[in-house]
């Protein structure tokens, strides 16, 4: 029977009624289920408090790893001469070396851009004069690229543009402006993508035979580029209408004899090569062999160039100009197929030169000619390199983004002028974390007064009252936070000579104290003076040695004693997360390590790597003697170095790797806690709030407790339930008892009651 029906309990014996009932199960419910109620709230209120505890701990704790880390002290803040628009900016990445730059920038790097004659609508056909069926296709080259443009007598100025951007992928961008004026408004624009005098953008009149690399003009060509109004400079040009280089496609040249074999020529030669800013004239005579070409060309530039020859097991030679020994870093070599004409204001061309490039030794002079634009009415902004002095050293850089002055700089060029900068410590961000310190542990310490509290008039008590894991955690921190350490430093004797002396230091010292409430004050003046006395004590007493270990991936030994082709080997580097192929050079040329000896071999391959600016990575090879019993050999030692933190990887095909001394690796640094005070602390404080810590554990038991709290509660509350139930259903059947012997005690009454009335 349902409870609902309780309702009419009580009518026939008028003593076991619903009030009666519900009391009987209040009673029990208040027995058992109501204290229930009182420890889940007592529970819920320490989860609550301790929730909050959590919170306020996790903030200093945050503080106390930021101080602990010795990256706090590597951060770095740079002071320029000039304030307000200066020649240049400079930006410092943590851990780079304080030092004073003095930079004075002389010319900024450009883009190169060019415009065409104006003409009427960008619909309008760029020479409708083609034949149907005609295609007439010039040349763009930038960068060592050549980008073949074709037109035909459909093509719009429009559509010219979409071509540009297509082939060159962007890297020479083309544009369709309206320049507002009356007649012919509209102009099309090249422009570099990129700044500096590689990215200068040249023009040919027509296109290569990739099967010979020589070049043939084309008429048509010439006409689409009259068309807008670029006629090309093609005799009597200067090194900035013309640069020339190798070809990317140079052939192998057969030599039965090897390099001892005679040049064959009929008639002496001459070429260029430029290196840097400096050019070379080179003679190739009818009496010399390859050798002598060789070595004429390493002589007369001084080590700045050199002529390789990779040799196959064919005897096939592959030729090549690079740079040399002597020249500077990343520097490119490009070749010109002649030399300065005699008034020596221009250069010309010689097709003699050009063929004994070619056929002699493979390698194709790319024809990279600039606008015939005397009053500068097409070619309006010439690309140029930067170029700046730092600390009295001249430098050239394609670039205004300067980033390879030092590990960490980044020097950003604005304008000609001048401004000095002086990178120093900067320590703000320390005292901030120390301010952000002392109010986190004021507000633990103002909280954990509350949540532990006891009123002994009222026998009021804070929701975390007695609990040990809680009333012992603020004198433990201030144990761990205010204890003396021993810290490596030096101290000065009568001879001013440094000496290296233990000291025993606190965070008193740096203006740290506990005032008479019991809360952290911070005196930053004190702070700066001890700091400022010795940065580097400051960071032992703070952290200790912490962050990640050195990568110090050191290859085996070998020989360096033949030439080593990188085709199709494989070999990568990867670093800061960007994967280098080294299979080719940084251009995207097949490599081939030669040299004219094992050392000179050593040198290419540093070279070759460090040619790919890979940041925060230090390459260099040691030279090392190798005993065999009585005699011994050179062999070469490849090392890479980095203590950045990130991940490094070679990978390469085994047995290439191995001519190199190396083996597919990959080395993930490790991260080295400190020993410092604040990395002490951090300890601490992990042992409460940590994965094992006492209050992550407390945390654990008070929601174990409240789940079997819950659970007890609703099992006792359903056995009152079924117990009352049960109660019910026997009163209700007493009731139909009841109401029975009442009825029957009624008809008995009512019996007698008429009996006796029939009596009288």
């Amino acid at each position: 029977m349902a409870l609902g029906s309780v309702t009419s309990m009580g009518v026939a014996s008028g003593v076991l009624t619903k009030d009666l009932f519900d009391q009987l199960k209040s009673a029990d419910e208040s027995a058992q289920v109501k204290p229930y109620d009182t420890k889940l709230e007592k529970n819920t209120a320490k989860q609550t408090a301790l929730t909050e505890l959590l919170t306020k701990l996790t903030s200093f704790k945050s503080a106390v790893s930021s101080l602990g880390d010795s990256t706090a002290f590597a951060n770095r803040k740079v002071d320029s001469s000039v304030s307000e628009n200066p020649a240049a900016t400079l930006t410092a990445s943590s851990g780079v070396s304080l030092q004073d730059l003095e930079v004075e920038v002389m010319q900024i790097a450009r883009n190169d851009v060019y415009q065409s004659k104006g003409f009427n609508k960008d619909t309008d056909t760029i020479l409708s004069s083609l034949s149907s069926g005609t295609k007439a296709t010039f040349t763009l080259i930038q960068n060592g690229k050549e980008y073949s443009i074709e037109v035909d007598s459909t093509t719009t100025f429009r559509q010219l543009a979409d071509k540009i951007n297509t082939a060159t992928d962007g890297n020479i961008q083309a544009k369709i402006i309206n320049t507002g004026e009356k007649t012919n408004p509209y102009r099309l624009t090249l422009t570099s993508k990129d700044t500096g005098l590689d990215n200068s953008i040249g023009f040919y009149a027509g296109t290569k035979d990739t099967s010979t690399g020589i070049y043939t003009e084309s008429a048509e060509a010439k006409n689409v580029l009259s068309a807008l109004g670029w006629n090309l400079k093609s005799t009597g040009f200067s090194a900035e209408n013309f640069t020339g280089f190798n070809s990317s496609s140079a052939q192998r040249i057969t030599l039965a004899n090897g390099s001892s074999e005679s040049l064959g020529l009929q008639n002496d030669i001459k070429f260029t090569l430029f290196v840097g800013e400096e050019s070379f004239e080179i003679d190739a005579r009818t009496t010399d062999t390859y050798d002598d070409l060789i070595n004429r060309v390493n002589s007369v530039t001084g080590g700045k160039v050199q002529l390789s020859a990779a040799k196959n097991v064919n005897n096939e030679f592959s030729f090549s100009f690079s740079a040399g020994v002597n020249a500077p870093s990343g520097t490119k070599v490009k070749v010109f197929d002649g030399v300065k004409s005699a008034s020596g204001d221009t250069y010309e061309t010689s097709s003699d030169t050009s063929n004994f490039l070619s056929q002699k030794l493979g390698i194709n002079v790319v024809k990279s000619y600039g606008v015939d634009d005397a009053n500068g009415e097409y070619h309006i902004k010439k690309a140029q390199d930067a170029i700046f002095v730092l600390d009295g050293v001249r430098m050239v850089r394609s670039s205004n983004e300067v980033k390879d002055i030092g590990a960490g700089l980044t020097l950003s060029l604005k304008k000609e002028g001048e401004v000095n900068f002086s990178i120093k410590q900067d320590v703000e961000s320390i005292k901030e974390t120390m301010n952000s310190l002392v109010e986190s542990f004021n507000e633990l310490t103002n909280f954990l007064t509350e949540a532990t509290k006891y009123d002994i008039d009222t026998g009021v008590a804070g929701d975390l009252q007695g609990v040990t894991e809680v009333t012992s955690l603020r004198s433990n921190i201030l144990s761990a936070l205010f204890q003396t350490q021993m810290v490596d430093g030096v101290e000065i004797d009568e001879n001013e000579n440094e000496r290296a002396v233990k000291v025993m230091t606190s965070l008193n010292d740096f203006g740290l104290t506990l005032n008479e409430s019991g809360l952290l004050t911070f005196d930053s003046s004190k702070f700066d003076e001890k700091v400022n006395e010795d940065i580097s004590f400051a960071e032992k007493f703070f952290s200790g040695v912490s962050g990640f270990e050195d990568i110090n991936y050191i290859g085996s030994s070998v020989k360096l004693d033949q030439d080593i082709d990188f085709k199709d080997s494989g070999f990568k580097i990867t670093f800061n997360d960007k994967t280098y192929d080294l299979s080719k050079d940084a251009d995207g040329n097949e490599f081939t390590l030669t040299g004219a000896d094992a050392a000179e071999r050593a040198k290419n391959l540093v070279d070759h790597i460090n040619s790919f600016n890979i940041e925060d990575l230090e390459v260099s090879i040691e030279e090392i003697s190798v005993r065999n019993g009585s005699s011994s050999s050179i062999e070469y030692i490849l090392k890479f170095n980095s203590d950045n933190g990130s991940d490094f990887k070679v990978e390469g095909k085994e047995t290439f790797l191995q001519n190199l001394g190396l083996e597919a690796t990959q080395i993930s640094p490790q991260y080295e806690e400190g020993t410092g005070i604040f990395a002490s602390l951090k300890e601490t404080l992990d042992s409460v709030n940590g994965k094992n810590g006492s209050l992550t554990l407390y945390e654990t038991a008070l929601k174990d407790e409240n789940k079997k709290l819950t659970e007890s509660k609703k099992n006792s509350q359903e056995r009152i339930d079924a117990k009352y139930e049960t109660l019910q259903n026997t009163w209700v059947q007493y009731e139909i008892i009841m109401s029975k012997l009442n009825a029957q005690s009624n008809a008995i009454s009512q019996m007698v009651a008429a009996m006796s009335s029939s009596d009288k």
